[in-house]
């Protein structure tokens, strides 16, 4: 994780337009990969080392837009003086075009973090991700409880609010008992998962599935707390052009 940060520092770094043109917003994303590297020396959680990558990762994507945008808007200023009228003119609409979509895509980034953050989904280098606990299903079963329905309500609000967006859903069990039995368990669970959002209007194009069983744990099952948190359904998003990180 911390490789892609500094890989996509070193891009911006050794691009001449950014250096030039966003210097300030290119030291902004070096101290956040600096904090990157301060979290993972630490030895901090998986969740918060990932989401400092992430942020290094849009520091460096503001940079590059930041360039972008002063190199059109240096353009325009070169204009004046070079160019006839006309061509200022139509460098101007260029400029304000570039800012209109800075903008634009500004908003959007900002309205999609807080629809993510009020799903209480978490963003990390396979893309965002939703987890389901153990306690959304019925004890020992895959019907979604309660709580799971009105999890699995929002779900369905963003992916009609976002129709370019898929999503996958992935059921995960802790080791106890056999791995047939987990198997069957987390495929019964992220198909109640893709049933319950196709019921409620999801077209089923847009949901994959995948069952690990037991294969995937993301704590020690020696513990209850850690069999707890392996017993889970995790929902991964797409980008916005329905691709999923490889």
């Amino acid at each position: 994780m911390v490789l892609e940060a500094h890989e996509a520092y070193l891009s911006a770094e050794q691009d001449s337009q950014i250096v030039k043109m966003a210097p300030v917003a290119l030291e902004e994303a070096k101290e956040s990969l600096e904090e990157t590297e301060r979290l993972a020396q630490k030895g901090t959680t998986r969740e918060e080392l990932e989401h400092s990558v992430y942020m290094t990762k849009q520091r460096v994507l503001i940079a590059k837009q930041k360039a972008n945008l002063n190199t059109a808007e240096q353009a325009v200023e070169n204009a004046h003086e070079e160019r006839r009228e006309l061509l200022i003119e139509s460098r101007g609409r260029e400029a304000d075009k570039a800012r209109k979509d800075a903008d634009l895509a500004q908003r959007r980034a900002e309205e999609l973090s807080k629809q993510i953050e009020e799903l209480g989904a978490r963003k990390t280098d396979r893309g965002v991700v939703l987890t389901l606990g153990d306690v959304l299903f019925e004890v020992n079963k895959s019907e979604l409880s309660t709580a799971g329905m009105r999890v699995v309500n929002k779900v369905n609000a963003f992916l009609a609010k976002y129709p370019t967006y898929n999503i996958l859903v992935e059921g995960h069990t802790d080791s106890t008992g056999s791995e047939v039995s987990n198997q069957a368990l987390s495929e019964r669970r992220a198909n109640s998962v893709r049933d319950a959002l196709v019921n409620r209007g999801t077209s089923m194009s847009r949901i994959s599935t995948e069952v690990f069983g037991e294969l995937r744990p993301i704590e020690d099952n020696a513990t209850h707390e850690g069999r707890r948190q392996n017993r889970r359904v995790e929902v991964v998003f797409s980008d916005e052009q329905g691709k999923f990180i490889e």
